[in-house]
């Protein structure tokens, strides 16, 4: 500010001119009255343009409020009356500067010169401003005179000694992804010994950019102390205390005296209104107990903040502490605010990303860049978006519409998704659909350099974590996955539990679904062999969750590969390999032991817990009628209650609802043990429940609903199954004991969609138009099977359906999940051109799915593992579904459901048989039809049975005598121990 007054003070010549009400404003903010300097502003730039000094202060009023488009115009046409005045000159390209447009100005001072590099190497000259000086490298950077960039920066980093000119040529040497050169700068400036307050200031932001935000605190709060009045000090201290989550420093040296935690807060309230240091201070008061006055705070910003980032801030405080609803909802005012800025227009696209509304957020980041063509943060999300959706072609093509950029539209598709790795994880993720964009020849560049991306630019341990996963995961080339690893490890040398977890992530993470055909085996055996290797060098980790990332499950990849017989062996090594890293999970509850002592348990009931995500159905229909006089049913939910009916269901049905942490094993595992449990009964299939079930929680352990992920570990007691859907002998396949039931063991409600009866004919080719966009002639195949069920087995099935039968489709669901791109490449390779003919559609709701279920030709079973729930709703609606049964676990699901009511048509005998039912069922509507009443009517044994509910209850009073024997876990087939 003080740098301005003195540039216009030659202009301040009249009491009553725009100079006088410009120095009004100034004395209006000094005292905090923004509306009065608001409206001094309007009043200047809505002036008569009558003289130089009129011109250029209603320039410089456009610019604080945030008009820079009429700033620029205001100044330019003082220009065009006034071309001679040094003054107007200055402050034009300044404010050209200042918004990234210094573009522009070269242009204009060009006009009737042919040589624009002339003009830009006269303006390094005579404009030392840090603004112009960096703004002008940029462009020549933007331009292609990179030699001239080069020797100007040579010449700064030589010989340059201003802190705010290097500071500047930092911003923009990484906005160009020149890193390094930005880190020869901060290191430069991190060692200065600050003889001011503007010396602590960069030395300090310096150390931050380099990721030392200790240090940075430590050297403001050093600052401080030496400068007590610097308030610029004390406000950037409060901002990375902000982020490192440390505001109780900021208590202390700001406000040492204050009497309570929440005086201190509230004077710090009233002192930085900055959107980060107050939802640092919100976060603070919710872990304080200060719970009144942050949610007032939170709610004051909700309700009557018109700050962009305020907003913005908020919505990520409240998605940090899972209060998702709020956060979409303060998206939803951010993404429907009319923007005034580029902060405006990045943060509404952010929002519209947030919403998954990236139609939207694409429209919105082309009208900010519309009006500020060169905005670096806008361009740079607009690459990201259009290269997630692949539309290179919009990208290229709304560029070039653009007077100016900061970016040249690529020269070349590889250009595009080569910038597109500044979201590495985006660009993992959508690798093997951006491989099928470029030439084949340039696939292997494009591998090489994003190892080399990686090499120059270190990635956080949280996104090196989910890219080494992903790595894995996605089945994506050994060789790219393995340079990946080694690429980002480099970043983390000496630190051990880093480089530990990258380890694990690459060694233990299987594919979720094959690439190609492979022989599961070698697979598996590699994996029990790596869990081997590495308990027996055993080196502790904070916590699985955390330092593995929530989506490594991979006790559900080791399934989905079909090697049964290596199951439980695989989950032996797992567990080995986890306790020797996380020993805290080998625990066992104080009251196990205690438990079954009869003489202590006189008159108690069995107290009875489900451990399940809330999302699960098929189980919480037991609770209630559980008999209350043995029982005491407690329901211990993974994190917050989900909003669906079954989340409703348990909450309703269980006699007790505990919630426990989902992030956090070692607290879930004490909350767990806690309730005292006698029986846990539980659907392991992620972490939060997983984890927790290594543990010895109760004296009986037992899985129910999901396949029997856990079997293999010590402390798993039982599983719970359906004898006709599992192996002739179980002994084969299962290390742990099993318990198989004559009826279901589920509950299953009756449903709410298609109870009435069939759809019509019309409704019928209405879902067919609305979801598929194809008419009643074109026969549907649907396998309603998720993703990893889709084994390489089933594509030869797939092939033949679809070759013998050319007006088909074949309809998959969830296509929008991130494995499921692998099975797009690898169905791509094995149907060839009948690839031409598949559907992937995203997840739909339960009415949608149900009204597709109903509108279809015909519904295929997944081979060698089946549909389970898909298949129990599938046969309540009426919905005949192919199955070819297999002898392995989850492998006959579909076939026992059809043998306990007596439908056995569809059963298939072999490969043969299979595609033959299929293609009868699709193309013969009255059989089909028949068919369809069929299977609905004789659904209803199964449907609330309560032959199920008893059986289920004796079995657990039985499982706990034999236990209060003190005999151990047994076998229980044909209604007895074995």
């Amino acid at each position: 500010m003080s740098k301005l007054k003195a540039l216009l003070r030659p202009l301040l010549f009249r009491s009553d001119g725009p100079g006088s009400l410009w120095t009004q404003a100034d004395h209006a903010l000094a005292n905090g009255d923004h509306s009065r300097a608001t409206e001094i502003y309007r009043q200047l730039a809505g002036a008569k343009l009558s003289s130089p000094e009129s011109y250029l202060y209603a320039g410089l009023a456009q610019q604080r409020l945030h008009r820079p488009s009429e700033a620029i115009a205001a100044l330019e046409s003082g220009l065009a009356q006034y071309p001679n005045l040094p003054l107007l000159m200055e402050h034009y390209l300044r404010v050209c500067a200042e918004l990234d447009q210094v573009d522009r100005a070269i242009r204009r001072l060009a006009m009737g010169h042919a040589d624009e590099r002339q003009v830009c190497e006269e303006l390094f000259v005579r404009y030392p401003d840090p603004h112009v000086q960096s703004n002008l490298i940029g462009h020549a950077l933007r331009t292609g005179w990179t030699d001239l960039a080069e020797a100007k920066i040579e010449a700064l980093l030589q010989h340059s000694d201003d802190n705010v000119l290097l500071w500047r040529l930092a911003d923009v040497l990484l906005q160009y992804q020149r890193d390094e050169q930005a880190r020869v700068i901060y290191r430069r400036l991190a060692v200065r010994t600050p003889e001011n307050p503007l010396g602590v200031l960069h030395s300090a932001l310096a150390e931050h950019r380099l990721g030392n935000s200790e240090r940075a605190a430590d050297i403001f709060e050093a600052g401080i102390r030496s400068f007590p009045q610097a308030a610029e000090l004390i406000e950037h201290f409060a901002l990375i205390c902000a982020q490192l989550r440390q505001m109780r420093r900021v208590i202390r040296v700001a406000v040492p005296d204050a009497h309570s935690e929440q005086q201190a807060c509230e004077a710090l309230f009233a002192r930085f209104p900055d959107p980060q240091i107050q939802v640092g201070l919100i976060d603070h008061c919710l872990d304080a107990g200060l719970d009144q006055l942050a949610e007032q705070k939170i709610r004051a910003i909700r309700e009557m903040s018109d700050d962009a980032l305020a907003l913005w801030q908020v919505s990520e405080l409240l998605l940090s502490r899972e209060r998702t609803e709020e956060a979409n909802a303060l998206h939803r005012k951010l993404a429907g605010r009319e923007p005034k800025d580029v902060e405006d227009y990045h943060l509404s696209s952010l929002a519209f990303v947030c919403l998954s509304e990236l139609d939207e957020c694409l429209e919105c980041l082309e009208r900010g860049l519309l009006h500020y063509p060169a905005a670096g943060k806008l361009l740079a999300l607009y690459m990201k978006i259009c290269a997630k959706r692949f539309e290179y072609d919009r990208y290229r093509d709304f560029l070039g519409s653009l007077e100016a950029a900061d970016l040249p539209p690529p020269v070349s598709m590889l250009d595009f998704y080569r910038a597109s790795m500044s979201a590495p994880v985006d660009f993992v993720i959508n690798l093997q659909d951006i491989e099928l964009r470029i030439e084949p020849g340039d696939v292997s560049v494009l591998r090489q350099d994003f190892h080399v991306y990686l090499r120059k630019n270190p990635q956080p341990i949280k996104i090196a974590r989910v890219l080494v996963f992903f790595c894995r995961y996605l089945h994506l080339p050994g060789d790219f996955a393995a340079g990946v690893c080694a690429a980002l490890q480099l970043a983390f040398e000496g630190e051990d539990k880093a480089s530990r977890s990258l380890r694990i992530l690459d060694e233990m993470t299987p594919p979720m679904i094959p690439r190609h055909a492979i022989q599961p085996a070698d697979d598996v055996r590699r994996f029990i062999e790596a869990g081997q290797r590495l308990a027996a060098d055993p080196l502790s980790l904070d916590e699985p969750i955390a330092d593995m990332t929530n989506n490594w499950t991979p006790w559900q990849y080791i399934f989905c590969l079909v090697a049964p017989e290596l199951y439980g062996t695989a989950i032996s090594a797992f567990e080995k390999m986890v306790f020797s890293t996380w020993p805290r999970l080998d625990f066992t509850a104080g009251h196990v032991a205690d438990a079954v002592d009869s003489h202590k348990r006189a008159g108690k009931k069995l107290r009875l817990g489900f451990i399940v995500h809330d999302s699960m159905p098929m189980m919480s229909g037991f609770l209630p009628r559980l008999d209350p006089q043995r029982f005491e049913t407690v329901f211990l939910r993974p994190g917050k209650s989900g909003k669906s009916a079954a989340a409703q269901g348990w909450l309703d049905r269980a006699g007790k609802v505990v919630q426990y942490s989902d992030v956090d094993m070692d607290a879930a595992i004490e909350t767990i043990a806690g309730e005292a449990l006698d029986i846990i009964v539980s659907g392991p299939s992620i972490a939060a429940v997983y984890y927790p079930m290594m543990a010895r929680l109760a004296p009986l352990q037992m899985v129910l609903l999901e396949p029997n992920w856990t079997d293999g570990l010590t402390n798993a007691d039982y599983y719970i199954s359906w004898a006709p859907a599992e192996p002739a002998t179980p002994s084969d396949f299962y290390k742990t004991k099993v318990a198989l039931f004559e009826h279901p063991p589920y509950w299953i409600e009756r449903p709410e969609v298609g109870s009435k009866g069939p759809i019509s004919p019309q409704a019928r080719a209405e879902v067919r138009r609305r979801l598929l966009n194809v008419g009643t002639d074109t026969r549907v195949y649907l396998c309603a099977n998720t993703p990893p069920k889709i084994h390489p087995d089933m594509d030869g099935i797939f092939h033949e359906i679809l070759e013998r039968d050319q007006d088909a489709i074949l309809v998959l669901l969830r296509g929008e999940y991130p494995p499921a791109k692998t099975l797009r490449n690898r169905l791509r390779e094995t149907l060839g051109t009948l690839y031409d003919r598949v559907v992937f559609m995203s997840t739909m709701s339960k009415d949608d799915a149900h009204m597709l279920l109903q509108a279809v030709d015909c519904c295929v079973d997944s081979y060698p593992l089946c549909g389970m729930s898909s298949s129990f709703d599938g046969a309540m609606l009426g919905i005949p579904t192919v199955t070819l049964p297999a002898n392995i676990p989850f492998g006959r699901w579909t076939a026992a459901i059809y043998e306990y009511i007596g439908a056995t048509t569809l059963i298939a005998k072999d490969r043969e048989d299979y595609v033959e039912l299929a293609l009868r069922v699709a193309s013969d509507k009255e059989w089909r039809e028949q068919l369809s009443l069929d299977i609905k009517r004789k659904s209803s044994r199964y449907v609330e049975s309560e032959q199920s509910s008893r059986e289920f209850e004796a079995f657990l009073l039985k499982a706990w005598d034999r236990k209060r024997q003190g005999q151990a876990p047994a076998n229980w087939l044909n209604g007895r121990w074995q």
